[in-house]
C-alpha cells in the first residue's frame, strides 16, 4: 500500500507541476486514478488479512458484518451518485467515490487490526511494541478521517466537507494532514518492528546461551561418567589382583 500510494502521490505532484506543459493529459489522470484505487485495494486486503489472523471467529464475523454493511452503504451511495450524474461523472467524482468506498473502510479496518495486535502485545508485557502499534492504529484512524475530505463536488458530502472548506478552517491543505498521518503510521510501525527485532535477538541470544549451558552440562556429565568408568575398572582390577594373590 505504501509503495503504490507513494507512486500515486508522486504522479499527482507531477501532473500538478507540469499541467501547463502537458496540457491536461486525460490518460495520465486515469493512470493516476488506477494507481490510487490499487493502493486502497491493497490496504483493504492487508487490513482484512490482519483482522482474520488476530481476532477470534466471533469477533471476526461481527467486524465483517459491520464493515460489510459499511461498504454496502457506500456502494449504494456511489451507485446513486453515478445515476444522478450519469456520463457527467468524471475523474473527481470517481476519485471521491474511491476514497469513500475503499480508503475509509480500509483504513478503519487497519486501525482496528493494529489496535488488536497492540492490545495482545501489551498483555504479554511487550510494552514498546504495543504502544508503537497503538500509535500506528491512531495514524490509520486519522488517515481514514482525512480521506473524507475530497475535492469540492456538487453532491453530498463532497459539497459540504471538501478540501476548500478544510483549508479555510485550518489554513492547511488536506495533503499535509495525510502526510503527517503517513509519517505517524510509518514511525509507529518501524518502531514496533525494531522492538520486535530486538526481542527476537534477545530470544536468540538466550537460546544460544541455553544451548551452550546444555552442552557444558553434557560435557561435565560425560567427564563424570568417564571418571566413574575408569574408577570402576581400577576397582575391578584391584579386586581381581587381590583374589589371585590370595589364591597363590
Amino acid at each position: 500500500f505504501g509503495l503504490i500510494h507513494g507512486t500515486h502521490e508522486w504522479l499527482e505532484a507531477f501532473l500538478l507541476v507540469n499541467q501547463p506543459a502537458i496540457g491536461g493529459s486525460v490518460g495520465l489522470d486515469w493512470i493516476r486514478l488506477g494507481v490510487l484505487v490499487a493502493s486502497f485495494a491493497c490496504l483493504l486486503g492487508y487490513a482484512a488479512s490482519t483482522i482474520h489472523q488476530t481476532l477470534p471467529s466471533r469477533r471476526r464475523r461481527a467486524w465483517g458484518i459491520f464493515f460489510g454493511t459499511l461498504v454496502g452503504m457506500a456502494v449504494f451511495f456511489a451507485v446513486g451518485m453515478l445515476r444522478i450524474h450519469g456520463a457527467a461523472a468524471g475523474l473527481p467524482d470517481i476519485d471521491a467515490a474511491a476514497r469513500y468506498l475503499l480508503a475509509v473502510p480500509a483504513a478503519l479496518l487497519a486501525a482496528v487490526a493494529m489496535w488488536t495486535i497492540a492490545s495482545s502485545e501489551l498483555s504479554k508485557s511487550r510494552t514498546v511494541i504495543g504502544r508503537s502499534l497503538r500509535v500506528t492504529a491512531v495514524g490509520f484512524g486519522a488517515y481514514a478521517l482525512s480521506q473524507l475530505v475530497v475535492r469540492p463536488l456538487s453532491w453530498f458530502p463532497a459539497n459540504t466537507l471538501n478540501q476548500d472548506v478544510f483549508f479555510s478552517l485550518t489554513g492547511l491543505p488536506i495533503q499535509a494532514i495525510r502526510a503527517l498521518t503517513a509519517i505517524l503510521i510509518a514511525w509507529g510501525a518501524l518502531r514496533a518492528m525494531q522492538a520486535a527485532e530486538r526481542d527476537r535477538q534477545a530470544q536468540l541470544a538466550a537460546a544460544n546461551q541455553a544451548r551452550i549451558r546444555a552442552a557444558e552440562e553434557q560435557e561435565a556429565l560425560r567427564r563424570d561418567l568417564l571418571r566413574h568408568v575408569v574408577r570402576s575398572q581400577e576397582e575391578e582390577r584391584a579386586r581381581l589382583a587381590g583374589e589371585r594373590h590370595d589364591q597363590i
